[in-house]
């Protein structure tokens, strides 16, 4: 299968490689290959699962902080502008570790 814009050949066929990096190379040559295939005959890129279910999950939190008829069925309050800033970054900030954390553990097996 191509990427149509620019004609590059992926090929999920290929022969396994060895050595340290060669699971971080398959998993990037994967990920090309599954968005090779989200490519829709009129060239739109098809929205996956995860994409769907975040864009759910937030849009349902809005609506139960900021919905008046949702808000006071919950006994919820609405967020301050503080509030929903220290959320994000903590939620950035957790994320963050964690991929620092992956890094330095596949740093740490190539060597």
């Amino acid at each position: 299968m191509s990427l149509p814009a620019s004609g590059v050949q992926l090929d999920s066929r290929s022969k396994p490689r060895s050595g340290p990096q060669d699971h971080i190379g398959d998993h990037v040559r994967h990920r090309l290959i599954a968005l090779a295939e989200q490519v829709t005959d009129d060239g739109r890129v098809a929205i996956d699962a995860e994409c769907s279910m975040l864009l759910l999950t937030i849009g349902l939190l809005l609506a139960l902080l900021y919905v008046p008829v949702f808000r006071t069925f919950f006994h919820l309050a609405s967020s301050t502008l503080v509030q929903l800033a220290a959320a994000f970054a903590m939620g950035i900030s957790l994320v963050l570790w964690f991929e620092v954390y992956k890094w330095i553990k596949r740093q740490l097996a190539l060597e």
